[in-house]
C-alpha cells in the first residue's frame, strides 16, 4: 500500500478521537452544518474505505483493528442520522439546547476496550513502551479496574527503556493500586510477591506469596515460588538461586492471562 495512504488511514485514527468524545455528527463526517446529503454521502465513503478492515490489513495496521471498528460504528450512525430529517431535526434541537450527551459514557468504554484490545497486541509483541503507553490510557478510563492495573504494572516491569529501579517503584505503584482495591486477589498478591523478590526482601517476598495461596491455593506462580522458597530454607538471597528471572515469570504468568480474552 501506498505509505501515504497509510499516513492517511492513521491520521484519521488519531484525528477521530476528540470527534467520538464530542458527539457531534458534522465533525465525525469532517463537515460542516451547511453540508447538504451529497456532502454527507461522500464524506462517509471517504472515512469508510480508509477504515474498512481490508486497508487496514494492506496497510499492516491489524493492531488497530478495535479503533477502525469503533469508528466506523461511528461515522455509519452519523451519516444516518444526518441523512434522516427527522432523527437529523431531533439531535440538531438537542444540540442546540446544549443538552446532555448520552453518548459519552458509551464513547469512553469503547475507547477502554481499545485502548486493552491494542494493550495485548503490542504484549504478545512484547513493545513494552508503547504497551505501557496505551495501558496508561486504559486505566485512567478504567481506574478500578484490576486486571488494567496488573498489565500496566507488567508492562512498566518489562520497559527496559526506564532504569530499573525505576521501573521497579512505577510497577510497585500500580501493584499497590491493585492491592488497594482488591486485597483478596491472589494474582496481585502473586505481583507484589515478585516486585519484593526483585528487591530481595525475601520477608515480604513470602508474605504474599501465603496470602496468593490463602485466596487461590492452586495459583501455579504462587505454588512455585513457594516451593523455591522452601529449596532456600526461606532466607537464602535470590543471587545464589539460579533460575528465569522475575521477568521471564512474568512473561509466562501473562502469556496465558492475556490470552484469556
Amino acid at each position: 500500500m501506498d505509505p501515504k495512504v497509510r499516513q492517511e488511514i492513521i491520521s484519521v485514527l488519531e484525528s477521530k478521537k476528540a470527534a467520538m468524545e464530542s458527539g457531534d455528527h458534522f465533525k465525525m463526517l469532517d463537515l460542516t452544518d451547511a453540508a447538504d446529503d451529497a456532502a454527507v454521502k461522500a464524506a462517509y465513503f471517504r472515512l469508510a474505505r480508509l477504515v474498512h478492515p481490508d486497508s487496514l490489513k494492506k496497510a499492516d495496521l491489524d493492531d488497530r483493528r478495535a479503533e477502525a471498528i469503533s469508528l466506523f460504528k461511528r461515522i455509519t450512525e452519523a451519516q444516518e442520522i444526518l441523512l434522516d430529517p427527522a432523527r437529523k431535526k431531533a439531535w440538531l434541537q438537542s444540540r442546540a439546547a446544549g443538552g446532555a450527551k448520552p453518548t459519552d459514557p458509551a464513547v469512553s468504554d469503547e475507547q477502554a476496550k481499545i485502548a486493552m484490545h491494542q494493550g495485548r497486541l503490542l504484549i504478545n509483541r512484547r513493545a513494552w513502551p508503547q504497551a505501557q503507553e496505551v495501558l496508561t490510557r486504559y486505566v485512567q478510563i478504567k481506574p478500578d479496574d484490576v486486571k488494567g492495573l496488573l498489565l500496566l504494572g507488567w508492562c512498566i516491569f518489562q520497559n527496559q527503556s526506564l532504569p530499573l529501579e525505576a521501573r521497579l517503584e512505577e510497577a510497585r505503584k500500580s501493584f499497590a493500586r491493585a492491592l488497594k482495591l482488591d486485597d483478596k486477589n491472589p494474582d496481585v498478591h502473586y505481583h507484589m510477591a515478585l516486585y519484593f523478590k526483585e528487591k530481595g526482601d525475601t520477608e515480604q517476598l513470602s508474605n504474599h506469596i501465603n496470602k496468593a495461596l490463602k485466596h487461590n491455593p492452586e495459583h501455579v506462580g504462587a505454588v512455585r515460588e513457594k516451593r523455591l522458597l522452601e529449596m532456600r530454607g526461606g532466607v537464602a538471597p535470590k543471587e545464589s538461586v539460579p533460575g528465569p528471572s522475575v521477568g521471564d515469570r512474568l512473561k509466562g504468568f501473562f502469556a496465558g492471562f492475556v490470552k484469556k480474552k
